[in-house]
C-alpha cells in the first residue's frame, strides 16, 4: 500500500467514526500531525463544551498494548516487518518508556517520549525509540484516535516514513 493509500485510509477512518468531526492530516518529510474541531454547523458552542473528553491526558503511568494489525513500507521488504504482533509500551512520569515485543520481527527497547492531546478522542505521541537492533535511535510519531476512554485505533510514522504501522490499543494503569 502507498503512502497515498495510507493517508486516505486514515482519513476515511476519521471521517467516518466521527460524524461530527473534521480532521486533517498531513503527512510531509513524515511528519504526522492531526488536529480535530467540531463543525460550527454541527455543533453549537454549549453542546461542543459538553462533548465527551475520552482521550488520556497523559501516559505516565499507564500502560498501552498495541496490536500491529498492518506494516507498510517502501524500504524494508514485507518478510522483514512486525505483523500480527504485540507491543507493551509502558510510559514513567520521567518521559521515558520501554516496549516489549510479542511476535515475529517484534523488538525490545527503551525510549523518551511526549504525548499530547489534539482533541475529545484524538492524541499524538512523539518518541524517540532506541534498541541494539536498531542501527540507530528512530524517531516516530503516532496518532492515537480514542473510541473509548481506554481503547481505539493508532496509526505510526515510524522513521520519518520509513515504515508506517497501524493497529488497535488498549491502556491500563501500569503496576
Amino acid at each position: 500500500m502507498s503512502i497515498l493509500n495510507l493517508v486516505l485510509t486514515i482519513k476515511s477512518f476519521l471521517l467516518n467514526s466521527l460524524p461530527s468531526t473534521l480532521a486533517f492530516l498531513v503527512i510531509t518529510s513524515g511528519l504526522v500531525t492531526c488536529s480535530s474541531f467540531a463543525l460550527a454547523e454541527d455543533i453549537n458552542p454549549s453542546q461542543r463544551l459538553a462533548q465527551p473528553t475520552i482521550a488520556l491526558d497523559t501516559l505516565a503511568g499507564t500502560t498501552m498494548a498495541l496490536t500491529i494489525d498492518k506494516s507498510l513500507s517502501d524500504v524494508v521488504p514485507m518478510d522483514q516487518l512486525p505483523a500480527n504482533a504485540l507491543v507493551m509500551q509502558t510510559y514513567l512520569a520521567d518521559g521515558t518508556m520501554t516496549f516489549k515485543g510479542y511476535g515475529q520481527k517484534t523488538i525490545d527497547s527503551t525510549g523518551t517520549y511526549s504525548y499530547t492531546k489534539l482533541g475529545p478522542n484524538v492524541a499524538l505521541e512523539e518518541t524517540q525509540q532506541i534498541s541494539d537492533k536498531l542501527p540507530k535511535p528512530i524517531n516516530y510519531k503516532m496518532l492515537f484516535i480514542f473510541e473509548t476512554s481506554h481503547s481505539g485505533r493508532w496509526y505510526q510514522n515510524f522513521g520519518d516514513g520509513l515504515i508506517y504501522f497501524s493497529g488497535t490499543f488498549n491502556s491500563f494503569p501500569s503496576k
